[in-house]
């Protein structure tokens, strides 16, 4: 349980730093290679899932989402199968 809520504080303060960060003067021009754009261009990233003006930010926190959900899943899995 306690791995989970670190997740979750991390998750946190990660998306209010993005918040924060998005649409200053503080961004860089990332290159993403072909790879990263096209997958930058997809209905997930375009429509979906479209927090922030940098479309890095949105992949960022999509990738820290998933690992959230995931520990989640398997905390609270573990949970409930105990032997304990």
């Amino acid at each position: 349980m306690r791995k989970w809520l670190n997740n979750l504080g991390f998750f946190l303060i990660m998306t209010v730093l993005l918040f924060i960060v998005d649409g200053t003067f503080l961004l860089n021009n990332f290159e993403l290679g072909d790879f990263g754009e096209r997958m930058l261009r997809t209905k997930l990233f375009t429509e979906w899932y479209n927090f922030y003006d940098n479309q890095l930010f949105n992949v960022v926190s999509f990738i820290a989402l998933l690992q959230f959900l995931i520990t989640g899943l398997y905390v609270f899995s573990s949970k409930l199968w105990s032997k304990k």
